[in-house]
């Protein structure tokens, strides 16, 4: 059993760049737009706290902007309540509560704005 502890100590660290992951669970929410993928959404970020805000590389959306965008009102609730920054804009200047807006979901604006 000695052999066998030693092999998992030997075990490399998961590699640095976890940004990748952050993102790459904001653009499948964003395409896929299902429970699944939103779930997994947050509890990527939730594994990840520090990078509860990360842009996607290619929109520079967040996660908060992606589930404001698809009127994802529980997951909107959750990633405020981890942290999420409702001020952060996307690269057209666009905050989560505009992504609501201009994806038809008015009604989650006002929890975004306050």
């Amino acid at each position: 059993s000695s052999s066998s502890s030693s092999s998992v100590a030997a075990v490399p660290p998961p590699p640095a760049p976890t940004t990748v992951s952050v993102g790459e669970a904001i653009e499948r929410a964003w395409l896929q737009n299902t429970d699944e993928s939103f779930v997994s959404l947050v509890q990527t970020v939730r594994a990840l706290p520090a990078q509860i805000n990360v842009c996607h590389s290619g929109t520079s959306a967040t996660a908060l902007m992606v589930a404001a965008g698809r009127g994802r009102i529980s997951e909107v609730k959750q990633l405020l309540a981890m942290g999420a920054d409702k001020s952060v804009t996307d690269r057209s200047g666009r905050t989560a509560a505009q992504w609501a807006e201009a994806f038809g979901h008015k009604h989650m604006s006002s929890l975004l704005a306050k």
